[in-house]
């Protein structure tokens, strides 16, 4: 129903404005930033880690499982440039919450 509201055009405005306002409210929290540019974003954004990771796939994919483990938040963890990031992304599905929460995890 939601969908069928908003229709397409509007629901992938509303992710990209959800995506960006989420990973600028998650890179503020944690003293990091938003890595991606607006122009190329989308839906989705990589925002530093608060804390260095060696940058490999197992690595991230650590980072992603203690993540998920201790605080039950499924953020994918991207090994890109030298450096691991999370990837903060929008769907029909995400509210202001979700990014809010994320955000508490590693606040400063």
């Amino acid at each position: 129903a939601f969908y069928r509201a908003l229709g397409p055009a509007r629901l992938r405005a509303r992710n990209v404005a959800l995506a960006a306002e989420g990973a600028a409210m998650v890179a503020a929290a944690w003293g990091t930033e938003v890595l991606t540019p607006a122009a190329m974003a989308g839906s989705m954004a990589l925002v530093a880690l608060p804390f260095a990771v060696e940058p490999t796939r197992e690595a991230a994919r650590a980072t992603r499982t203690r993540i998920w483990h201790e605080h039950r938040v499924e953020v994918p963890v991207m090994a890109f440039g030298g450096a691991c990031h999370v990837r903060v992304s929008a769907q029909i599905y995400n509210e202001p919450a979700d990014y809010r929460r994320l955000a508490g995890i590693f606040a400063r």
